[in-house]
This record gives C-alpha cells, sequence and structure tokens, in this order.
C-alpha cells in the first residue's frame, strides 16, 4: 500500500487487513517489536494468540504477516509502501490445539511459492498429507476468513449485514494494490 511516509503507508496497509478481520472478531493487529524502515516486520494479531471464531466451536484462527516498508519509484505506490515477505494464516481445532489447515508463504525458504497444508491421512496410514506442500495462488485474509465461514464461522453481532461487503471492498484493495 502506498503512502507519502512510512507510517502512512503501514496505516494504509494495516487498515484494510484490520477491517476484514474486525468483522469476526474484537482482536487487533499488532506490530510484533514495532516496525521500522528497510528491515522486516511482523504483523500478529493478539500478540500471536489463537482467535477463537464466533459461531465455530473450536475453530480458532492464527495470523502472522511478514513485510518490509520500502521507498518506491512507483507514482501510484509511492513514494514509500509496504512490500509482503510472506505469511502465515492458520486454521486449528482449539481443545487440542492441532493444525486443521494453514497457507503459508515463505519466498526464502525451501518452498518459495505460496501453498497449503492440510492435517489429514492419506491411505497409506504411514503418509501424512500435512506434510505436502499444496501450490496455491497468493492468499488474502479474506480468503481465510470466507473459508472459516465455510466452516460454520459467524461475523460478530452486529456484523451480520456487512461482512461480505466488508471482505469484497478490502479483498478488491488487496488485489489492486499487491505486486504480483
Amino acid at each position: 500500500m502506498a503512502g507519502k511516509n512510512p507510517h502512512e503507508a503501514v496505516a494504509n496497509f494495516l487498515h484494510p487487513i484490520q477491517a476484514a478481520l474486525a468483522c469476526f472478531t474484537p482482536a487487533v493487529l499488532v506490530h510484533h517489536r514495532g516496525y521500522h524502515v528497510g528491515r522486516q516486520n511482523v504483523l500478529l494479531v493478539s500478540d500471536d494468540q489463537p482467535i477463537n471464531l464466533r459461531g465455530a466451536p473450536g475453530l480458532d484462527l492464527h495470523f502472522s504477516h511478514r513485510y518490509e516498508i520500502v521507498r518506491t519509484d512507483d507514482p501510484d505506490r509511492g513514494p514509500w509502501k509496504v512490500k509482503s515477505l510472506g505469511y502465515m494464516y492458520k486454521l486449528e481445532d482449539a481443545a487440542s490445539a492441532k493444525e486443521l489447515l494453514s497457507y503459508h508463504w515463505h519466498p526464502e525458504g525451501k518452498w518459495k511459492l505460496p501453498h497449503l497444508h492440510v492435517n489429514a491421512f492419506l491411505p497409506d496410514p504411514n503418509r501424512h498429507l500435512k506434510d505436502a506442500h499444496l501450490p496455491t495462488q497468493r492468499i488474502s485474509v479474506e480468503d481465510v476468513l470466507e473459508l472459516a465461514v465455510g466452516l460454520g464461522a459467524e461475523p460478530l453481532t452486529g456484523r451480520a449485514h456487512d461482512w461480505e461487503t466488508t471482505l469484497a471492498a478490502t479483498r478488491d484493495r488487496f488485489m489492486r494494490y499487491k505486486t504480483w
């Protein structure tokens, strides 16, 4: 997201993500150890504590997004912007804390492209699907929240009338400003 200065770029990046999450949780996004120009920053929800999703008993969401603040010559995206460096969006069973599925993108690692982990056994009991890296396209937090709705999550009281339009608007902004 673009900004006239680093603070504005971070605010423009943070606002749509917080708006999407606010449909389902009062939890607030936090910058792990603040944010700084020119180095990796981490955005978490509630200091990396799981968020229990209302209406889906036992379904928790974990959110982590890495980014850096950089200068850009692109007049539509600057002079400052936030560049995503990776993410981890995970849905887990709250009672056991077992991962059900998680979307990862960590381009500096062995698996450079976005991928999905699913906690399921294959017909061979010695093989577990969780170890597989199922390729995906880049996933937004809005995609994960809509998946959670399909699994029984409900928006917060008072958001039932606008959560879909909010997610559509914040996803549109994500799609417009992502650079790959």
